[in-house]
């Protein structure tokens, strides 16, 4: 690609340069005849006509250069949308991802309650700590908690553990976001932070779909 750009800028100089020095033989030899003949008309005539063959030239050259540029343009333009179509799929694979494996949390009773317990309590408190970011940085929607404790609730439930542990969720999710992030500055979350919005998002679309189809 490089090689190529050198080449079309090589070319461009050398249109240039053709123009003027196609112009300054012209001259030159208009100059001689201006002296040979002493015919003033003559010499205007064509010295008109040599800055017609310039002008054509040039409007040549400038046209073959700007269809460069545009087909430049063009091709920039369908990569950037090919750069953006492969964001947007590798995007809706991870939330597929993410809808499978919330979809087996949320529709699936585990057999051993209270081994899965901490997996719950676990699990819960990154998101709520992660909840509690979003919040202060008023990236979070109105209907994120609902859709949290909507979650949270209906897996405690399926596996029959006790209510309490969401309050302990919440609890420890309070703590771990005031002691890492309630000195956060928001300017700078999506730069430090980014791990935490994606997966926070992604969490979150797949979830509300899972509860959408379900309730």
């Amino acid at each position: 690609m490089l090689i190529i750009n050198l080449i079309k800028w090589l070319f461009i100089f050398f249109a240039l340069w053709l123009s003027y020095y196609f112009y300054t033989s012209e001259n030159s030899q208009i100059s001689t005849i201006s002296h040979e003949t002493k015919n003033p008309k003559l010499v205007s005539i064509l010295r008109k006509r040599a800055r017609l063959k310039m002008g054509l030239l040039l409007l040549i050259f400038t046209s073959f250069i700007t269809w460069m540029l545009s087909y430049d343009f063009v091709v920039e333009e369908i990569n950037k949308r090919n750069l953006q179509l492969t964001l947007k799929l590798e995007q809706a694979s991870k939330i597929y991802e993410n809808l499978s494996e919330n979809q087996k949390r949320l529709m699936s009773e585990v057999t051993n309650s209270e081994e899965y317990k901490d997996s719950i309590h676990e699990y819960y408190t990154e998101i709520m700590s992660n909840y509690y970011v979003m919040k202060k940085c008023d990236i979070a929607k109105e209907d994120d908690i609902f859709i949290i404790n909507s979650a949270m609730m209906r897996e405690i439930s399926l596996n029959n553990i006790s209510f309490s542990l969401r309050t302990e969720i919440l609890k420890d999710a309070k703590q771990i976001f005031t002691g890492k992030y309630i000195g956060l500055d928001c300017s700078e979350i999506h730069g430090k932070h980014n791990e935490i919005i994606r997966n926070y998002q992604k969490y979150i679309i797949s979830t509300r779909e899972i509860l959408r189809g379900t309730f």
